[in-house]
């Protein structure tokens, strides 16, 4: 098992995916962590359980990237020529 997992408890400068913890919050009812993402953005709010369970791996600015390279890698693409013919 991982070593985020042995203490259910993030600590400072630990990896969950692109995100690496810097400091944490305690909000009304839950943990929340300040993390930075390996692009240079800065999340506010990440609760612990996301980062635990794996929910949250990286900022919003990389979630649209993965996405859309995802879209784009399964797409079909139809070349210009074969879509005049019909």
């Amino acid at each position: 098992m991982s070593d985020k997992y042995n203490s259910h408890i993030p600590k400072p400068n630990m990896r969950f995916g692109k995100l690496t913890t810097i400091s944490r919050r305690k909000g009304y009812s839950k943990t929340y962590w300040i993390c930075k993402c390996d692009c240079g953005n800065e999340m506010r709010k990440v609760a612990r359980l996301d980062l635990l369970n794996d929910i949250i791996t990286q900022c919003h600015t990389c979630n649209k990237k993965t996405m859309i390279e995802n879209v784009l890698n399964n797409s079909v693409l139809i070349p210009l020529n074969e879509l005049s013919n019909q």
